[in-house]
């Protein structure tokens, strides 16, 4: 089974800021913005109705610590991030505030991957996860079956006071007993276990298209005839080929052996979020990026990976300690 590191998510590129740790530790990966990819038809150009960002749900794990620290009014995505965003003054959050308070003009989120049922609840879909045109010919050529994609995002911790939600910041450091973690980090928030890859128009399946909610990789702009590639997750999820009572696709609920990012601070003061965990990926780690192995010049000086241009999926094919983490410990993560 290979591991394969996807990212995902809000992040410094796309939307400026990162997605919410709750307080219980529930974990909401943000969607980027979809403007760009979306045209409103499909690959046979038939109309259909782009997801925004008022259509998401918030899950009801999250609804229930909402409500339980007095927060009754944050029902969608759109409500969460706003409040989220209040006070937040970058150039591309208040570009991002403005779309999501104009009532007039529709404002496209890029659900992918799609892996949580409760976000859409009125649209019967399997998990479904889909690749640009320009990474999916370096992966559904090395991608088989039970192959398992880990999603990894830049998350921070967020507290509720006073009926609102807000980022956590070093005087809320009792709150949340995670001092390390105020400034944000890398983190594999969901996992996604591969049936089948739709690779052509005769494989999409008729529940993909049944629905006027299109997965956004159906859209004409991102579909490619020759270069396209949506990923169908298994039933339940199989681990050392044992099949579970779990889905194939779904979230976890945060742990620190979810943590990627480095967090020994003994190692290197220069340590961001992109420096990953010493003892999971050591310089003798084999990992592919587009198909290459990535070389040891992408290791510091004290034996941290660190990847400095943004990377969206890292083919892992032997690191050890990780991988048997995942295979050992995964079901546990997993969020209920």
């Amino acid at each position: 089974m290979k591991i394969i590191l996807s990212r995902k998510g809000f992040d410094s590129s796309f939307g400026e800021y990162s997605s919410p740790i709750f307080p219980d530790g529930s974990l909401i990966s943000l969607p980027i913005p979809a403007h760009k990819n979306v045209s409103g038809y499909d690959y046979n150009n038939k109309r259909y109705i782009p997801i925004e960002y008022k259509f998401l749900q918030i899950p009801s794990n999250i609804r229930k610590i909402l409500k339980k620290n007095g927060v009754n009014n944050v029902e969608s995505y759109n409500d969460l991030m706003l409040m989220l965003f209040e006070h937040k003054q970058g150039k591309k959050i208040k570009k991002i505030k403005k779309a999501l308070l104009d009532k007039n003009t529709p404002y496209y989120c890029h659900l992918d991957p799609d892996i949580i049922p409760e976000l859409l609840p009125s649209v019967k879909r399997r998990p479904a996860f889909g690749i640009l045109p320009n990474y999916i010919e370096s992966l559904k050529n090395i991608i088989n079956p039970y192959d398992l994609f880990l999603f990894f995002g830049w998350f921070r911790w967020v507290i509720i006071e006073n009926g609102k939600i807000k980022y956590a910041i070093k005087r809320d450091m009792e709150k949340i007993d995670h001092e390390i973690f105020i400034n944000g980090t890398h983190l594999i928030f969901g996992y996604f276990q591969v049936e089948n890859i739709i690779k052509d128009e005769k494989d999409v399946e008729p529940w993909m298209v049944q629905n006027q909610i299109r997965h956004p990789h159906l859209d004409k702009l991102l579909w490619n005839k020759s270069k396209s590639g949506i990923f169908i997750a298994t039933k339940n999820l199989i681990l050392n080929n044992e099949e579970t009572e779990y889905s194939g696709a779904g979230t976890f609920k945060f742990n620190r052996e979810l943590v990627l990012t480095e967090t020994n601070r003994d190692l290197n003061d220069s340590l961001n979020k992109s420096t990953w965990r010493q003892d999971y990926f050591p310089p003798n780690s084999h990992i592919s990026h587009y198909s290459k192995k990535i070389d040891k010049s992408h290791w510091t000086d004290t034996g941290c990976f660190q990847w400095k241009t943004y990377g969206q999926e890292f083919v892992i094919e032997d690191c050890p300690i990780f991988e048997r983490l995942i295979n050992e410990n995964l079901l546990k993560y997993i969020e209920s």
